[in-house]
């Protein structure tokens, strides 16, 4: 829905613009689209691996299914697009590639530990292949931000809690999308390799690199706080 009202703005305003829905796990279905965006326009320039979900709860209440939802869709979506376009772009010596991790793929993030591993491999995708990219003209960025004013906490299955009792215990103001889309802009527009945002994450991310023992209180405190409703039955 979102991407037919952008789709429409650009339209209204005079540009030209397509939309599609498309299951990003499903290599066929993404192929599909990509090779009929490429036969249309001939080139790929952009790509931006912003599709995402989490599951919220302790890991021992977790189920394999859980595990394989969300890196299929965090890791192996974004990796099925980059299979699709990147040798495309290596061929026309040009193109960028934007990989949307998060604060959780910078510092160990309890009660989110699947949505925390697909992002950590997320980073290491993207710094691995920006290397590979450079010298065959293809950009590859990496985002890291902190919570976002979407639907990615609403739309969160919550596992062994009430989710009213849990999202009034979530810490940090949601960054706005204009916001957070103008600052992904800027960070593609100067290449910067690592876009990290809003000031909270570049501390938490700094403080995991130098004195990561100084974030284990918090993190306590994160699980005990969720632990007072583990019990509550999931709304």
């Amino acid at each position: 829905m979102r991407g037919e009202m952008a789709r429409d703005e650009i339209i209204k305003a005079g540009g030209k613009a397509f939309a599609y829905t498309v299951d990003i796990t499903d290599p066929k279905e993404f192929s599909r689209v990509i090779d009929e965006i490429y036969s249309r326009e001939g080139r790929i320039d952009v790509l931006i691996n912003n599709a995402g979900m989490s599951i919220t709860g302790e890991a021992r209440d977790m189920s394999l299914d859980h595990w394989r939802k969300t890196i299929e869709l965090n890791l192996m979506g974004s990796i099925h697009g980059i299979v699709l376009v990147y040798s495309m772009m290596a061929g026309q010596g040009s193109g960028q590639i934007v990989n949307v991790s998060s604060m959780a793929g910078l510092a160990p993030i309890p009660l989110i530990v699947p949505y925390v591993t697909s992002k950590y491999a997320l980073v290491g995708l993207s710094r691995s292949l920006r290397m590979e990219g450079k010298l065959l003209g293809v950009k590859v960025n990496l985002v890291c931000p902190g919570r976002l004013d979407t639907t990615l906490m609403d739309s969160s299955e919550i596992i062994q809690a009430n989710r009213e009792s849990f999202l009034a215990r979530v810490p940090f103001k949601a960054v706005t999308l204009d916001k957070a889309v103008s600052k992904i802009l800027k960070g593609m527009v100067r290449n910067r390799g690592v876009l990290v945002f809003p000031g909270y994450v570049r501390w938490m991310w700094w403080m995991e690199r130098y004195f990561p023992g100084l974030l284990k209180p918090f993190y306590r405190y994160s699980l005990r706080q969720f632990r007072k409703i583990r019990h509550e039955s999931p709304s």
